[in-house]
């Protein structure tokens, strides 16, 4: 077994293993363990990190800082000075300049006022990190769902690769009309 499946089943294994050592004797920090763990990004809050563990935390730290604080400007202390960025619906913004003025329209740009990222799943073997996410927006009901695949080079984003439904969000907030639904042959 190795790489990802691997990974996933150590990943079991240990939660387990301390799951059931809690239920046991619940203290307080068994407890806090339980509730950090349950999210994605729950073991950036641990503090205590190695290899891909790091580059986790260095993710779900940029996604909090950047998009859900909406500050373009903390783009430069986790992406590398040479940062590429991938977006096929974006395809002219590829610098960490072009990023970072990106981010900062997203703030008051249409469709998505008042925006919030949530990490649904988080995978990261050597130097790449994955997560699927959902974002929310107030204002108008729309949920964006995509997942972004992240390269790290000395613990700093170095490229990332955007796939998301923007045809999904630009139909729920009515700039495009939904197809019509397909009659079935009677």
């Amino acid at each position: 077994m190795t790489g990802i499946s691997q990974i996933v089943s150590e990943f079991v294994t240990k939660k387990v293993l301390s799951l059931k050592s809690d239920l046991l004797s619940p203290s307080p920090k068994a407890l806090w363990r339980q509730f950090h763990l349950s999210s994605p990004c729950g073991h950036a809050r641990r503090g205590k990190f190695i290899g891909v563990e790091k580059n986790k935390a260095t993710v779900c730290h940029a996604v909090e800082e950047i998009f859900n604080k909406q500050n373009p400007d903390a783009a430069d202390k986790y992406h590398t000075a040479d940062f590429i960025n991938h977006d096929p619906n974006l395809p002219q913004i590829r610098s960490l300049e072009e990023y970072k003025q990106w981010i900062g329209a997203l703030k008051t740009a249409y469709p998505l006022p008042g925006y919030h990222v949530i990490t649904e799943d988080i995978i990261a073997e050597g130097d790449r990190v994955v997560i699927r996410w959902s974002c929310e927006s107030t204002g108008k009901e729309a949920i964006f769902t995509g997942a972004t695949v992240y390269r790290l080079v000395g613990g700093k984003i170095a490229e990332c690769w955007w796939i998301y439904d923007m045809l999904g969000v630009l139909q729920q907030v009515g700039v495009i009309p939904a197809i019509a639904q397909r009659q079935e042959w009677v």
